[in-house]
């Protein structure tokens, strides 16, 4: 619920830094942009919503943009609280490899759930009152068309049928679009986005004037000005809270009168467009037919200030050059592409994406069987082909916490800044009890690494500091080297995250030793995570199991085959509500080794 509530302020801020472009965008821009831009460039915003969603379709694209932009727009995970006294987990593996877990218990505090529960209710309750009102407002337009009439006098029909030619409406929109007088409106409006009504107030007459109005409704109709304003205002319900939202609504509506107002003057010859200001100044400056919850129509009213603006744009209207609509096309793409940066992932609720290396040569393949009931995803790199075989992808470059498997760098930060070396790694037990006899004794790299120690590698990282240890994430690009959890507990369900993908790319890294580090440092890593070894290959790698209130949920198995000169990087990680272990995902891991005929 916290993670929700944390997701809902990272959106609320991306969606004001938004706005705060799309005002100065059209501040900067003013005349070089199209009235339609100036008024479609607002639907970016609900736009932005349906990207969060549908960001696991956009996998590929949001990385890409990810990649050009690093981190520019995100904010490092939440740390989670700890318990060192929680009861401790513990399973036999394969090969003579235990897998150890600590329960970090809730993720959060109980009393920041307790805040993020009030604060998730008020949201809903301000969400619910605001969705009642635009329900109200769909039955009012029922209503107020229900008791409208068909016009009397086949004049009306007539200009009406001759404005809807000009404004070159045709097929199904154009049949389903009628003309009604109701007593209940005393200006101009249409309402519906299926079958949309124009409705007239009793006082109006077919005249010239009428035609003005009749063409700017119309416009509305071919705008499909009546559903979009159904959807910003869906929008605004859910986004209730975000006070500059309300006032980007207020100018999206004068936005769309000026748009309708440019469409019609291009279609009125020069000397009709003063004409038409009288009209709609005679017609807008009525008290506007449209109650304020009213999301179903849309009226010729509004405020003075607005209308005064108006005037002011169809007085100064010229046509727009070819150059200025292309470069509002222009414009509108860019804002597309910041509100994809821009709007965090609802894939990321307490998550971050992988940042991937360029032209990686991936293979999707159907392990399915293998997993069984499990979720998770699998990534395999064969080094002599260069190319990754990955099995889910998008869960493959998803950022979870490593657990244990932090511990091969770990055990590497330590041996480079020279606090423990190959030959001397002996650190002693300080008589603290755990639950499992081999934490309860002195610890070399090797045995800590094989029991997965934790007191060894929390010892190891208070010896080095969170600055040196933050310098060396920062050097190795581990995931999103984030250690505000905590020195002692920042890998355990807490701020480090790292994906299945980006585990495998390190692995490579750490065997090519890309960061030139020691070789007898990656050598002495790379014999601490030594497994077992047949007919020449050598199973190397390293476990780690999440555990969350005794229930564990985040299962990682990772290493490498070495053969000869064949060497195979994967890591395995498993997701669920309990069942997701390291020991679990080692299981798997070696039944699709043994199926690729690696191990």
């Amino acid at each position: 619920m916290t993670d929700l509530l944390f997701y809902g302020l990272r959106y609320s801020v991306a969606l004001a830094l938004l706005i705060l472009a799309v005002l100065t965008i059209k501040r900067i821009a003013g005349k070089k942009l199209t009235a339609q831009a100036h008024y479609y460039i607002w639907f970016i915003l609900p736009a932005s919503g349906a990207i969060t969603w549908l960001s696991p379709w956009l996998t590929d694209l949001a990385h890409l943009l990810e990649t050009i932009l690093h981190d520019s727009f995100g904010l490092p995970a939440l740390s989670s609280k700890s318990s060192e006294s929680s009861l401790l987990a513990q399973a036999a593996a394969p090969n003579g490899v235990r897998d150890f877990a600590v329960d970090t218990g809730p993720a959060w505090h109980p009393f920041s759930e307790t805040i993020a529960a009030l604060a998730l209710a008020v949201w809903a309750t301000g969400a619910l009152l605001m969705l009642s009102r635009v329900l109200w407002g769909l039955l009012k337009a029922h209503s107020l068309s229900k008791a409208s009439l068909p016009p009397c006098r086949p004049s009306f029909d007539q200009q009406f049928f001759q404005c809807r030619g000009l404004i070159r409406l045709r097929g199904s929109l154009a049949d389903r679009i009628s003309l009604r007088i109701s007593s209940c409106v005393s200006s101009p409006i249409t309402l519906g986005f299926l079958r949309p009504h124009i409705l007239l107030p009793p006082t109006a007459a077919p005249n010239s004037e009428l035609r003005y109005i009749l063409l700017h409704e119309l416009t509305h109709c071919k705008q499909h000005d009546m559903a979009l304003n159904l959807l910003m205002r869906l929008f605004l319900a859910v986004n209730w809270f975000n006070p500059l939202l309300h006032y980007a609504v207020r100018r999206m509506e004068q936005d769309r009168e000026i748009c309708c107002d440019d469409f019609v003057l291009n279609l009125l010859d020069p000397q009709e467009r003063s004409c038409y200001g009288q009209a709609v100044l005679n017609w807008a400056a009525q008290p506007s037919s449209v109650p304020t919850p009213f999301m179903a129509a849309v009226g010729m009213g509004g405020r003075k200030q607005e209308l005064y603006q108006r005037i002011k744009n169809i007085a100064a209207y010229e046509p727009s050059s070819p150059s200025v609509r292309w470069f509002s096309v222009a414009i509108l793409t860019w804002m597309v592409f910041c509100a994809l940066i821009l709007v965090p992932s609802a894939d990321g609720l307490s998550v971050q994406s992988l940042r991937p290396q360029p032209s990686l040569d991936m293979r999707e393949v159907d392990l399915r069987r293998c997993f069984g009931s499990h979720e998770g995803s699998f990534v395999l790199y064969d080094a002599q082909q260069d190319e990754y075989m990955v099995y889910q992808e998008a869960a493959a470059r998803r950022r979870v916490s490593p657990n244990s498997t932090y511990k091969i760098y770990g055990g590497l930060a330590s041996l480079e800044a020279g606090n423990v070396t190959a030959k001397s790694s002996l650190r002693g037990w300080d008589g603290t009890s755990y639950p499992f006899p081999e934490w309860n004794q002195a610890q070399d790299l090797n045995t800590a690494m094989r029991h997965s120690v934790n007191w060894y590698f929390q010892s190891l990282d208070q010896s080095l500091g969170t600055q040196k240890l933050q310098d060396f994430y920062d050097l190795i690009n581990y995931g999103n080297r984030d250690l505000t959890g905590g020195i002692s507990k920042y890998w355990m369900e807490s701020s480090l995250k790292i994906s299945p993908l980006e585990q495998v790319m390190l692995l490579k890294d750490l065997h090519e030793n890309k960061w030139g580090f020691q070789e007898q440092n990656i050598q002495a890593i790379k014999t601490s995570l030594r497994i077992a070894e047949k007919s020449g290959a050598v199973l190397s790698g390293k476990t780690g199991t999440g555990m969350v209130e005794g229930r564990k949920t985040n299962g990682w198995f990772i290493g490498s085959v070495e053969s000869g000169t064949d060497l195979y990087i994967f890591a395995l990680n498993l997701q669920g509500k309990d069942g997701a272990s390291g020991r679990k995902a080692m299981e798997i891991t070696q039944e699709i080794l043994a199926d690729q005929g690696i191990w």
